[in-house]
Protein backbone atom coordinates (compact mmCIF):
# COMPACT_ATOMS: atom_id res chain seq x y z
CA UNK A 1 0.00 0.00 0.00
CA UNK A 2 1.36 3.63 -0.71
CA UNK A 3 1.81 6.01 2.07
CA UNK A 4 -1.57 7.65 3.00
CA UNK A 5 -1.86 11.55 4.69
CA UNK A 6 -4.86 11.67 7.07
CA UNK A 7 -5.55 15.24 8.52
CA UNK A 8 -5.14 15.03 12.34
CA UNK A 9 -8.47 14.95 13.64
CA UNK A 10 -8.97 11.70 12.29
CA UNK A 11 -5.56 10.39 13.00
CA UNK A 12 -4.70 7.18 14.95
CA UNK A 13 -1.87 4.99 15.90
CA UNK A 14 -4.04 2.20 14.83
CA UNK A 15 -3.80 2.72 11.00
CA UNK A 16 -0.64 1.22 11.00
CA UNK A 17 2.66 2.30 9.27
CA UNK A 18 1.09 2.95 5.99
CA UNK A 19 -0.46 6.28 7.03
CA UNK A 20 0.81 9.43 8.36
CA UNK A 21 -0.29 12.64 9.75
CA UNK A 22 1.65 16.43 10.38
CA UNK A 23 1.10 19.48 12.20
CA UNK A 24 3.04 22.86 12.64
CA UNK A 25 2.89 23.01 15.90
CA UNK A 26 5.11 26.00 16.92
CA UNK A 27 8.28 28.07 16.21
CA UNK A 28 11.35 28.24 17.63
CA UNK A 29 13.52 31.97 17.41
CA UNK A 30 16.95 31.14 16.38
CA UNK A 31 19.82 33.67 17.50
CA UNK A 32 17.13 36.88 17.53
CA UNK A 33 17.56 36.33 13.63
CA UNK A 34 15.10 33.55 12.13
CA UNK A 35 12.36 31.23 13.70
CA UNK A 36 12.18 27.42 12.50
CA UNK A 37 8.46 26.20 12.53
CA UNK A 38 8.21 22.90 14.14
CA UNK A 39 6.23 20.10 12.85
CA UNK A 40 5.40 16.84 14.50
CA UNK A 41 5.12 14.06 11.75
CA UNK A 42 3.71 10.73 13.22
CA UNK A 43 3.72 7.66 11.00
CA UNK A 44 1.91 4.84 12.57
CA UNK A 45 3.28 4.69 16.53
CA UNK A 46 6.35 6.47 15.78
CA UNK A 47 6.76 10.03 15.63
CA UNK A 48 9.28 12.82 14.82
CA UNK A 49 9.70 16.52 14.71
CA UNK A 50 10.82 18.55 11.48
CA UNK A 51 12.02 22.33 11.94
CA UNK A 52 11.33 24.33 8.69
CA UNK A 53 12.31 27.55 8.11
CA UNK A 54 9.85 29.54 6.31
CA UNK A 55 12.27 30.12 3.02
CA UNK A 56 12.03 26.19 3.14
CA UNK A 57 8.70 25.95 2.91
CA UNK A 58 8.92 28.85 0.30
CA UNK A 59 11.04 26.84 -1.81
CA UNK A 60 9.69 23.44 -1.42
CA UNK A 61 6.30 24.63 -2.32
CA UNK A 62 8.03 26.94 -5.52
CA UNK A 63 10.47 24.10 -6.86
CA UNK A 64 7.87 21.47 -6.74
CA UNK A 65 4.16 22.63 -6.62
CA UNK A 66 4.07 25.41 -9.63
CA UNK A 67 6.04 23.23 -11.94
CA UNK A 68 4.25 22.31 -15.27
CA UNK A 69 5.76 19.02 -14.64
CA UNK A 70 4.42 18.51 -11.35
CA UNK A 71 1.92 15.65 -11.98
CA UNK A 72 0.51 15.35 -8.14
CA UNK A 73 -0.73 19.00 -8.37
CA UNK A 74 -2.06 18.58 -11.86
CA UNK A 75 0.58 21.34 -12.82
CA UNK A 76 -1.39 24.20 -11.36
CA UNK A 77 -0.37 26.09 -7.92
CA UNK A 78 -3.27 24.40 -6.35
CA UNK A 79 -2.55 25.56 -2.92
CA UNK A 80 -1.30 28.85 -1.78
CA UNK A 81 1.19 29.39 0.69
CA UNK A 82 1.75 32.59 3.50
CA UNK A 83 3.03 35.61 1.71
CA UNK A 84 6.80 36.49 1.88
CA UNK A 85 8.00 39.60 3.82
CA UNK A 86 10.30 41.82 1.85
CA UNK A 87 11.41 44.60 3.87
CA UNK A 88 12.55 42.81 7.05
CA UNK A 89 12.12 39.51 9.38
CA UNK A 90 9.27 39.72 11.65
CA UNK A 91 9.68 38.05 14.70
CA UNK A 92 6.99 39.39 16.36
CA UNK A 93 4.94 36.62 18.21
CA UNK A 94 1.85 37.57 16.83
CA UNK A 95 2.98 37.52 13.03
CA UNK A 96 5.04 34.20 13.93
CA UNK A 97 1.80 32.79 15.33
CA UNK A 98 -0.47 33.65 12.07
CA UNK A 99 2.32 32.19 9.86
CA UNK A 100 2.83 29.15 11.99
CA UNK A 101 -1.17 28.41 11.30
CA UNK A 102 -1.08 29.23 7.71
CA UNK A 103 2.09 27.31 6.72
CA UNK A 104 0.24 24.47 9.12
CA UNK A 105 -3.04 25.16 6.79
CA UNK A 106 -1.08 25.00 3.53
CA UNK A 107 0.56 21.74 4.32
CA UNK A 108 -3.06 19.98 5.25
CA UNK A 109 -4.05 21.75 1.96
CA UNK A 110 -1.68 19.84 -0.03
CA UNK A 111 -1.58 16.70 1.81
CA UNK A 112 -4.87 15.89 0.66
CA UNK A 113 -4.35 16.34 -2.74
CA UNK A 114 -4.52 12.38 -4.40
CA UNK A 115 -0.80 11.16 -4.91
CA UNK A 116 0.85 14.26 -3.22
CA UNK A 117 1.67 12.52 -0.10
CA UNK A 118 3.40 9.85 -1.96
CA UNK A 119 5.65 12.38 -3.94
CA UNK A 120 9.29 11.85 -3.13
CA UNK A 121 9.94 16.05 -2.19
CA UNK A 122 6.88 15.61 0.46
CA UNK A 123 8.62 12.46 2.00
CA UNK A 124 12.08 14.34 2.23
CA UNK A 125 10.17 17.26 3.71
CA UNK A 126 8.94 16.01 6.13
CA UNK A 127 11.49 13.07 6.97
CA UNK A 128 9.50 10.43 6.10
CA UNK A 129 12.12 8.43 4.32
CA UNK A 130 13.46 8.81 7.67
CA UNK A 131 10.97 6.39 9.37
CA UNK A 132 12.59 2.76 9.51
CA UNK A 133 8.91 1.42 9.40
CA UNK A 134 8.41 2.67 5.58
CA UNK A 135 10.87 0.44 4.54
CA UNK A 136 10.29 -3.04 6.34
Amino acid sequence: MSLVYLPERVWSTRYGVDYFTVKVDGYHVRDNKYAVYEMNVHNGKQQWKVFRRFSEFDRFRSNRWRQPTSACAGGRPSVLAPAKTYCCRDLNPDFLDRRRAQLHDFLQDLLVIPKVATDKAVKEFLQLHNSKCLFV
